[in-house]
Protein backbone atom coordinates (compact mmCIF):
# COMPACT_ATOMS: atom_id res chain seq x y z
CA UNK A 1 0.00 0.00 0.00
CA UNK A 2 1.15 3.56 -0.72
CA UNK A 3 -0.28 4.80 2.57
CA UNK A 4 2.52 5.41 5.07
CA UNK A 5 2.30 3.97 8.57
CA UNK A 6 1.92 6.41 11.42
CA UNK A 7 4.84 5.44 13.62
CA UNK A 8 4.69 5.87 17.38
CA UNK A 9 0.90 6.10 17.66
CA UNK A 10 0.59 2.73 19.36
CA UNK A 11 2.32 1.61 22.54
CA UNK A 12 1.28 -1.93 23.49
CA UNK A 13 2.67 -1.46 27.00
CA UNK A 14 -0.19 0.88 27.97
CA UNK A 15 -2.51 -2.07 28.31
CA UNK A 16 -0.04 -3.76 30.67
CA UNK A 17 -0.07 -1.04 33.34
CA UNK A 18 -1.71 -2.47 36.49
CA UNK A 19 -4.89 -0.78 37.69
CA UNK A 20 -3.34 -0.03 41.09
CA UNK A 21 -0.66 2.11 39.39
CA UNK A 22 -3.34 4.02 37.48
CA UNK A 23 -5.28 4.58 40.69
CA UNK A 24 -2.12 5.79 42.42
CA UNK A 25 -1.70 8.46 39.74
CA UNK A 26 -5.32 9.57 40.09
CA UNK A 27 -5.05 9.81 43.88
CA UNK A 28 -1.70 11.60 43.75
CA UNK A 29 -3.07 14.29 41.43
CA UNK A 30 -5.45 15.35 44.21
CA UNK A 31 -3.29 14.78 47.28
CA UNK A 32 -0.17 16.47 45.91
CA UNK A 33 -2.15 19.56 44.88
CA UNK A 34 -3.83 19.81 48.27
CA UNK A 35 -0.52 19.58 50.14
CA UNK A 36 1.41 22.00 47.90
CA UNK A 37 0.13 25.24 49.45
CA UNK A 38 -2.28 26.06 52.31
CA UNK A 39 -4.20 28.41 50.01
CA UNK A 40 -5.37 25.42 47.98
CA UNK A 41 -8.84 24.80 49.36
CA UNK A 42 -10.02 22.10 46.97
CA UNK A 43 -9.21 19.99 43.95
CA UNK A 44 -12.61 19.99 42.23
CA UNK A 45 -11.54 17.89 39.25
CA UNK A 46 -8.78 15.44 38.55
CA UNK A 47 -8.54 12.30 36.54
CA UNK A 48 -6.56 9.70 34.67
CA UNK A 49 -7.52 7.89 31.48
CA UNK A 50 -5.94 5.64 28.92
CA UNK A 51 -7.04 4.06 25.68
CA UNK A 52 -6.07 1.45 23.14
CA UNK A 53 -7.94 1.46 19.83
CA UNK A 54 -7.83 -0.34 16.53
CA UNK A 55 -9.61 1.04 13.48
CA UNK A 56 -10.33 -0.69 10.18
CA UNK A 57 -11.13 0.69 6.75
CA UNK A 58 -12.31 -1.83 4.15
CA UNK A 59 -14.34 -1.75 0.97
CA UNK A 60 -15.58 -4.04 -1.79
CA UNK A 61 -12.65 -3.05 -4.05
CA UNK A 62 -10.14 -4.81 -1.81
CA UNK A 63 -9.07 -1.92 0.39
CA UNK A 64 -8.14 -3.34 3.77
CA UNK A 65 -6.36 -0.97 6.14
CA UNK A 66 -6.00 -0.94 9.89
CA UNK A 67 -4.48 1.40 12.43
CA UNK A 68 -3.77 1.06 16.14
CA UNK A 69 -3.29 3.90 18.59
CA UNK A 70 -2.98 4.30 22.32
CA UNK A 71 -2.40 6.99 24.87
CA UNK A 72 -2.64 8.11 28.45
CA UNK A 73 -3.73 11.39 29.95
CA UNK A 74 -4.05 12.97 33.36
CA UNK A 75 -5.37 16.33 34.52
CA UNK A 76 -6.12 18.24 37.68
CA UNK A 77 -7.71 21.53 38.72
CA UNK A 78 -6.63 23.44 41.81
CA UNK A 79 -8.89 25.91 43.63
CA UNK A 80 -6.89 28.45 45.64
CA UNK A 81 -8.35 31.07 47.95
CA UNK A 82 -6.87 34.17 49.56
CA UNK A 83 -8.56 37.23 51.08
CA UNK A 84 -11.98 36.02 49.98
CA UNK A 85 -10.94 35.58 46.35
CA UNK A 86 -10.97 32.13 44.73
CA UNK A 87 -9.22 31.18 41.50
CA UNK A 88 -8.72 27.91 39.68
CA UNK A 89 -5.74 26.65 37.76
CA UNK A 90 -5.35 23.50 35.75
CA UNK A 91 -2.76 21.30 34.15
CA UNK A 92 -2.89 18.23 31.96
CA UNK A 93 -0.57 15.86 30.18
CA UNK A 94 -1.09 13.50 27.26
CA UNK A 95 1.46 10.90 26.22
CA UNK A 96 1.89 7.60 24.46
CA UNK A 97 3.74 6.29 27.53
CA UNK A 98 2.49 5.79 31.10
CA UNK A 99 5.93 6.66 32.49
CA UNK A 100 5.59 10.21 31.12
CA UNK A 101 2.61 10.90 33.39
CA UNK A 102 4.04 12.57 36.50
CA UNK A 103 1.25 13.38 38.92
CA UNK A 104 3.52 15.54 41.08
CA UNK A 105 4.43 17.80 38.16
CA UNK A 106 0.86 18.06 36.85
CA UNK A 107 -0.46 18.93 40.34
CA UNK A 108 2.29 21.48 40.94
CA UNK A 109 1.58 23.23 37.63
CA UNK A 110 -2.13 23.48 38.47
CA UNK A 111 -1.38 24.92 41.93
CA UNK A 112 1.08 27.47 40.54
CA UNK A 113 -1.46 28.59 37.96
CA UNK A 114 -4.24 29.02 40.53
CA UNK A 115 -1.90 30.95 42.85
CA UNK A 116 -0.75 33.18 40.00
CA UNK A 117 -4.38 33.99 39.19
CA UNK A 118 -4.90 35.13 42.78
CA UNK A 119 -2.53 37.99 42.15
CA UNK A 120 -3.76 38.77 38.65
CA UNK A 121 -5.33 42.12 37.83
CA UNK A 122 -7.58 42.94 34.86
CA UNK A 123 -5.74 44.27 31.80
Amino acid sequence: SDIPKLEGAYNPKIGDVPVDQKLAVAKALESVAQKKDPRVKAVPYSGYSDFVTRSFLMNSKGLNLSHQSSGVSAYTYSLAEENGISKTGDSQKFSRSFSDIRADKIAEEAVIESLNYLGAVPA
